[in-house]
């Protein structure tokens, strides 16, 4: 057995030992001066470290499962890369101005393998996306004024985006900070520490956990299950949607939501979807703060403050499924039962809307708008 193990340490050092690193340096001090030949040069396990400068050379390349050529200005070749860059403001990829004019033209980044890719420190600008098929790492990146950010079709379970920032600053028609999820292959998928300006999609992954994060809307389609943590979200006309797809669900704790048309919306194209939020601060728009349209699944909103808007606080649609959503031990801003029975549109109001809300009058006392804490939000309500 001793022997065995032996074997078995001399192996995985002999495998560690094969791994190279490879520099990139624009002065021409590193062993390439640009990065697809280091990407080209690179195998499994290796590293390329990119230092400063602005990478704006492009290839045609051909992603898996594609018809035509696009543009990449870093085409990843091998499985489980690292790649860091000197900072995210200092190590940038892509072209000098925005032309994504073409869905998947051109990408920053593009990954095909199925496997493993590591990345940090890194800027991506200018660009249709960063596309990766397997799973990602990501640590302390940039992304600017991409079509679609980061478009991540998971093969398995696991990755993480953290500490990273999505943002636009021009416009830039039907952008998206990121699409994740593809086939149903993604679980247990981790974001922490970002900062989205433009809504995301999540697609099909069941599990991921967004936490500590600021993002401006989010949809969830096609069964996705989100967990989302101390997070602000809204303002788009968006908050946090379920559409496209049956059994989508997301869990919502010690947050802020607010959307100016509602904070929490499950369409009717998504039959069963359905939200549990607890401890949050959820303010509504013209729609309601929670508007749960046709074949909506049970909601539960507990030890919540519940902000009207313009429209009414619950919002139930008509000719659909007979459910009852459970928004009791709530913070209305007021203990009329009457005026709260008029903020809800459900089966009492007409006897087409199979929804019926449980609610009760609860006193407790509003949460202050600039908490950031929300720890202590049970003791408000007891």
């Amino acid at each position: 057995m001793r022997s065995l193990a032996a074997l078995g340490v001399i192996l995985l050092l002999a495998t560690g030992a094969g791994a190279a690193t490879w520099s990139v340096e624009r002065d021409g001090s590193g062993d390439f001066a640009t990065i697809q030949p280091a990407l080209d040069a690179a195998v499994a396990g290796d590293t390329i470290l990119i230092g400063p400068g602005e990478y704006t050379e492009a290839i045609a390349i051909r992603p898996p499962g594609w018809a035509d050529d696009i543009q990449s200005y870093a085409d990843v070749r091998c499985d489980d890369l690292t790649i860091i860059g000197a900072g995210a403001e200092i190590t940038v990829i892509g072209p000098p101005t925005y032309e994504a004019n073409a869905e998947g033209d051109p990408a920053g980044l593009s990954y095909g393998g199925g496997r493993a890719l590591t990345i940090s420190d890194l800027g991506i600008r200018n660009c249709y996306a960063m596309f990766v098929v397997g799973t990602v790492f990501m640590d302390r990146c940039h992304f600017t004024n991409n079509m679609r950010g980061l478009v991540w079709e998971p093969r398995g379970p696991g990755g993480w985006v953290r500490d990273s920032v999505f943002e636009t600053t021009q416009y830039i028609f039907d952008a998206e900070s990121f699409e994740i999820g593809y086939g149903g292959l993604g679980s247990d998928i981790v974001l922490e520490r970002y900062r989205f300006g433009i809504f995301c999609v999540v697609r099909a992954v069941d599990g991921m956990v967004i936490r500590d994060s600021d993002l401006t809307g989010m949809h969830i389609y096609s069964g996705g299950r989100v967990q989302v943590e101390r997070c602000r979200a809204g303002g788009a006309n968006s908050g946090i949607v379920l559409s496209m797809g049956s059994g989508n669900f997301c869990s919502i704790n010690d947050s802020e939501v607010q959307d100016p048309l509602a904070a929490l919306m499950v369409t009717e194209s998504s039959p069963g979807g359905n939200f549990s939020v607890h401890n949050s601060r959820l303010t509504g728009g013209s729609y309601g703060v929670l508007w749960l349209q046709r074949f909506s699944g049970p909601s539960e909103v507990h030890g919540c403050d519940l902000i009207k808007g313009s429209g009414p606080v619950v919002r139930c649609d008509a000719n659909g499924t007979m459910v009852t959503h459970d928004l009791r031990n709530n913070y209305w801003g007021t203990t009329d039962e009457e005026a709260i029975r008029s903020w809800i549109i459900d089966r009492s109001d007409a006897p087409n809307i199979g929804a019926t809300v449980l609610f009760s009058p609860f006193a407790g006392q509003s949460v202050p708008t600039e908490a950031t804490s929300w720890g202590g939000l049970k003791a408000l309500f007891r």
